[in-house]
């Protein structure tokens, strides 16, 4: 989780506040998939977070903690506008991360890699997700990598 993390963020939780802005769209049409990908990817990587925010032994940070949930809520709100099979499907890994045992979810490299995210700026994270949603086509499960 902690590579997906930092690559989805790549640059975005440390970059100066409102930094994650001046990343330029992809231009390549190979990259159509790739993009189609992000909502989900960012989906399931903050929704993952927020869950071990919510039931890891790590540092209690609200702030943080509600930037996450705003994010997974805006990223839900586009998927049900553009793609309501794939809200579904988010709703249903939206349950299998909830019903993650506590022992499989809070690994040493879940809780440092939420642990990493906190001390990023919230404004990189709100960019980050506003690109995410910004992105004009519908979104579809593949790999985040």
């Amino acid at each position: 989780m902690r590579a997906l993390v930092l690559i989805l963020l790549a640059g975005a939780m440390s970059a100066t506040s409102g930094s994650a802005r001046t990343t330029a769209p992809p231009a390549a049409a190979s990259e159509s998939a790739q993009n189609r990908t992000g909502l989900t990817c960012a989906w399931t990587i903050l929704r993952t977070a927020a869950e071990v925010g919510r039931r890891c032994r790590v540092p209690r940070n609200a702030g943080f903690q509600a930037e996450l949930e705003d994010s997974v809520s805006r990223i839900e709100t586009r998927a049900r506008q553009s793609a309501p099979a794939v809200r579904a499907q988010m709703a249903e890994r939206g349950r299998r991360i909830a019903g993650t045992p506590r022992a499989r979810l809070c690994t040493r490299a879940a809780v440092s890699s939420y642990r990493d995210m906190t001390h990023g700026e919230p404004e990189a994270m709100r960019d980050e997700t506003d690109r995410v949603i910004s992105q004009p086509d519908r979104p579809e499960w593949g790999a985040c990598l």
